[in-house]
């Protein structure tokens, strides 16, 4: 599955590690009058806080 997330009032952003894993647990928490996202692949990890977040894009295929 594919995921586009777009940001609109970005407060924070921290990047540690780049890697080309495609695969990554993605949470999205509510705090204060915003939203906070944490996302988690095996050689990367970020973290925001922005006012919102749009899912832009959400696409899926099949492995065969």
């Amino acid at each position: 599955m594919r995921t586009g997330l777009a940001f609109t009032g970005l407060s924070a952003l921290i990047l540690h590690g780049f890697g080309t894993e495609i695969t990554a647990d993605v949470t999205l928490t509510a705090v204060g009058d915003g939203v906070a996202v944490h996302v988690t692949a095996p050689e990367t990890t970020v973290e925001a806080v922005a006012r919102t977040v749009h899912l832009a894009a959400l696409r899926a295929y099949a492995q065969e």
